[in-house]
């Protein structure tokens, strides 16, 4: 098991409000990033909030998990609920920080069956990299603007990439009292590799140059991502966390 990451500020931004983590245990593994939004350290407080929260109740319930008093699903709707009570309530309460908000997209490993539980809210994505089958796959849906228009056949995708609106998110942590949260389950196989990145990433690169990029450069290829999108512009925060598993190998 190989996991790589990096959260770069760009070439525009005075600073960095994406944030990440990555824990790991006997038994799972998990993954997750964050873009907050809002004015002053609003966005940069949003995301931290929602991976430190993340992180706490991992930590917290691992042992339900292990004891499967609880399943990853459950898990990852806890997180969430707590997440977005924290960041509310913390809008609430400090003046400077009201109306922030941050994406949070989640990925549970499970070791020992090989499976992912996905979380997702925002525009923060989880891709799957087939290795075999030279193919990747996006599992998040984004909750954006672009994404809507091109779901109502409005735009195609082609025209999502330059789409004046295409920063606009529907949905995230932190403004309203409640959130609703996409789950997502699947099984990883036998080389494959999983990438969660904020969309920094993904407002510069396509899903193929991506693929091509990690298929090509594997454990260099966060490095290079990240490069590439400054070479383009670097017009936001880039936070990616690529995960290289296989099936042959234990997780230690």
């Amino acid at each position: 098991m190989v996991i790589k990451y990096l959260s770069d500020v760009g070439k525009t931004r005075d600073k960095n409000e994406d944030s990440f983590t990555i824990i790991k245990d006997d038994k799972h593994i998990l993954l997750a990033v964050a873009d907050g939004m809002g004015g002053h350290n609003a966005g940069d407080r949003a995301s931290r909030i929602a991976v430190d929260t993340a992180k706490k109740i991992f930590s917290k319930k691992k042992e339900s998990l292990i004891k499967e008093e609880i399943d990853e699903i459950e898990l990852l709707k806890i997180i969430y609920k707590e997440c977005n009570d924290k960041i509310y309530t913390t809008s609430i309460e400090v003046p400077e920080y009201l109306g922030m908000g941050t994406t949070l997209t989640i990925c549970i490993i499970n070791k020992e069956n090989n499976k992912i539980y996905i979380g997702n809210v925002g525009d923060s994505r989880c891709y799957k990299i087939q290795v075999l089958e030279n193919k990747i796959e996006k599992i998040t849906e984004d909750h954006s603007l672009v994404q809507e228009m091109i779901k109502n056949e409005e735009i195609s995708k082609e025209e999502s990439y330059t789409h004046p609106k295409k920063n606009i998110i529907t949905r995230a942590l932190g403004p309203d009292k409640k959130v609703d949260v996409d789950i997502f389950c699947a099984t990883l196989k036998n080389r494959e590799i999983l990438l969660l990145c904020t969309d920094g990433l993904t407002n510069h690169l396509k899903d193929n140059e991506i693929k091509g990029i990690v298929l090509n450069r594997k454990e260099e290829s966060v490095n290079i991502l990240v490069e590439e999108v400054n070479r383009r512009g670097g017009l936001d925060n880039t936070t990616i966390i690529l995960f290289i598993g296989d099936q042959e190998v234990n997780y230690e």
